[in-house]
């Protein structure tokens, strides 16, 4: 097959011309639309509520827990039995507060630890691990915990 005759160069001729008259392909918004998706992110940022929860699964494996972070600033924990359809607010913090109100008004000995901006469940860290160990010591045993 020879590939150098007049034909194949009129062929090739005409492919080059036809790729070059063709339309080049454009960008499908302006400029203006670009930038304004470059900013959407920081438009967006901070309005979006519940898009993400992390659900802390229970032994069962048909029960779990999260943190619905609220719009006023506030959170919630809410309780869910997988297995059963069922969803209710756990944990309400502000009910929490209201109990150690209670307690102080009715001039009664309580322990409570609040570690700012740890989650729930955070009790391994080395701190509260020696604080609950101190409970049990002082409440179980009755004797005052070593310090050391």
């Amino acid at each position: 097959m020879d590939i150098s005759g007049p034909k194949t160069v009129a062929v090739l001729a005409v492919l080059t011309l036809a790729l070059a008259a063709a339309p080049r392909p454009r960008a499908q918004g302006t400029r203006a639309d670009y930038e304004r998706a470059a900013n959407l992110r920081a438009q967006a940022d901070g309005k979006l509520r519940k898009g993400w929860i992390e659900a802390q699964w229970l032994a069962d494996g048909k029960r779990f827990w999260y943190k619905n972070d609220l719009a006023e600033g506030g959170s919630e924990f809410v309780f869910v039995d997988a297995e059963a359809g069922r969803r209710q607010v756990a944990f309400d913090p502000a009910s929490t507060m209201q109990v150690v109100n209670a307690l102080i008004k009715a001039d009664k000995d309580f322990d409570l630890v609040i570690v700012p901006g740890a989650r729930h469940g955070v009790g391994e860290i080395p701190y509260l691990r020696r604080r609950r160990q101190d409970f049990f010591v002082r409440h179980l045993l009755g004797l005052e915990p070593r310090r050391e």
